[in-house]
């Protein structure tokens, strides 16, 4: 994190007198500062020179304050940027309407040198307070990836060995299937670690927006955060991929499948698939998002639609079911 001194501060201010003494107080305490006399220069300055703070008049030519917050509140830089009205307008109508808008603060007109301070540096530690706060918070759910990460490299290294004193009559096909399942089981690793990295964000976004003390610019920039994480365009890629390259390693499995047992679904026919390469139930809960409870009454009606008695074992009858049909 930069020194707050460091942040360049715009002020967008009709009356030359007044924008003049902000930028001159500001500068004498180290921020670089600029101004702009009317809404329409304070946008292109905003564009221009990407400020860490903007101090806005209401009442302002070309485009008043409100009209300046509203555009700005569609830029990418927004959620990094506090925006603090300074206007005569002491009504509650007005206040409203700020804080509405997403304003951090709203200070009115005459005000002293101490107050302008005071409010500038509340909003900048205020933001690089909430920012640290928010990276460490990444930085937990990294450690806990990269612990759950260690542990499924663990098992694939397992998985991998146990692959390899597989006794088979055909040793090139056998170290092609080898390579081809430890492929698999890659792909499978990525879709958990992807996953489990969504809900470990979306967690921590849950129970940051029930902090009552976050402004409505970090509500906004958690909304923005959520949204882009449920949009889940890179675990829905990471899961055709390994659809994808198990289909290409056992391309006869869920043709076999639909033709011994019509009735099944596509539900159904992936989680054959996963069983299929060792995948244990709390990592298939991982990785459809849902509880291991969930996955087991998936199980179960999976074994009766496949005519499984309460002896059977899935897992047996769906990797002899693989093996049967691998050669086809």
């Amino acid at each position: 994190m930069k020194h707050l001194t460091d942040t360049p501060i715009l002020v967008i201010e009709d009356e030359d007198d007044i924008r003049n003494s902000i930028v001159d107080i500001l500068s004498y305490h180290g921020f670089p500062a600029m101004g702009a006399e009317n809404g329409t220069k304070g946008i292109e300055m905003i564009n221009q020179h990407k400020p860490g703070l903007i101090l806005c008049d209401i009442m302002l030519p070309e485009m008043d304050g409100f009209g300046v917050l509203h555009h700005f509140n569609h830029e990418d830089a927004r959620n990094e940027v506090p925006f603090v009205f300074i206007t005569a307008l002491s009504d509650r109508k007005n206040f409203r309407q700020a804080m509405e808008l997403g304003a951090e603060d709203y200070i009115t007109k005459p005000f002293t040198h101490d107050e302008l301070m005071n409010a500038v540096r509340t909003r900048l530690e205020r933001k690089n307070n909430f920012q640290k706060y928010l990276l460490k918070k990444v930085e937990e759910v990294e450690s806990d990836l990269k612990t759950k990460n260690c542990e499924l490299q663990l098992q694939v290294r397992q998985q991998k060995a146990e692959l390899n004193n597989l006794n088979m009559t055909n040793l090139d096909l056998g170290a092609q299937l080898i390579d081809k399942e430890y492929e698999i089981t890659r792909e499978i690793m990525k879709v958990i670690e992807v996953n489990n990295k969504i809900q470990s964000l979306q967690k921590m976004i849950k129970d940051e927006s029930k902090r009552r003390e976050l402004t409505n610019k970090e509500r906004q920039f958690l909304e923005s955060i959520k949204f882009r994480i449920s949009n889940k365009n890179l675990f829905s890629s990471k899961w055709t991929d390994f659809q994808l390259l198990f289909s290409k390693t056992y391309p006869h499995f869920t043709s076999n499948l639909s033709r011994h047992f019509p009735g099944l679904s596509q539900m159904e026919h992936t989680l054959a698939s996963c069983i299929a390469m060792n995948i244990r139930t709390e990592q298939l809960a991982d990785m459809f998002n849902v509880q291991p409870e969930s996955i087991r009454t998936s199980k179960f009606r999976l074994k009766k639609k496949l005519g499984l008695g309460p002896n059977d074992n899935l897992n047996d009858f769906i990797h002899e079911f693989k093996v049967k049909y691998s050669d086809e």
